[in-house]
């Protein structure tokens, strides 16, 4: 079983050295902590697809390759005329999917080929978020269950840390 706690901790100060831009960290904030309250109201699907609805989804895959790399560059890829608030939602969103990515359920959640996201092709895009919902929509219950220190985990240390 995942540590949901170590893995915000490790996670963390790896994403936050990537943002020099003090908006986005403040707007990284706000969603560090509304997403759990989110979850709660709403349930985790409709709060997830809120939140990768904001994304810019191919710069969110490339910042997950990014997480999962032993890398020690820095991530140089978001588009400087992308708003802040969608770069924001674009990390946060990455941060959701890298713990997904590390639980037992990744393949029942269609977490492989998330390329296939950020495909041309729309009807490749369509199937591929299509199996995502299906997943998470049918394991609901225990990604939010999962989950919950990760998510309470992060938006303590984005209280802490982040000071804008």
């Amino acid at each position: 079983m995942i540590d949901g706690i170590k893995l915000a901790i490790d996670v963390f100060p790896k994403t936050i050295s990537n943002i020099e831009d003090k908006d986005v960290l403040k707007y990284l904030k706000s969603r560090c902590r509304d997403f759990p309250e989110e979850v709660l109201n709403s349930g985790f699907l409709p709060a997830f697809l809120f939140y990768l609805s904001k994304s810019n989804i191919c710069v969110m895959i490339d910042f997950l390759d990014y997480l999962n790399s032993n890398s020690e560059s820095k991530f140089d890829k978001f588009d400087k005329n992308e708003s802040k608030q969608t770069i924001a939602y674009t990390i946060f969103t990455a941060l959701v999917i890298y713990f997904l990515e590390k639980t037992e359920l990744k393949d029942k959640l269609g977490l492989n080929d998330l390329r296939k996201l950020c495909s041309n092709n729309n009807s490749e895009s369509a199937k591929k978020l299509e199996e995502i919902l299906n997943g998470l929509y049918f394991n609901s219950s225990i990604v939010t269950i999962l989950s919950k220190n990760y998510l309470l985990t992060l938006k303590r240390l984005a209280e802490a840390i982040i000071n804008v």
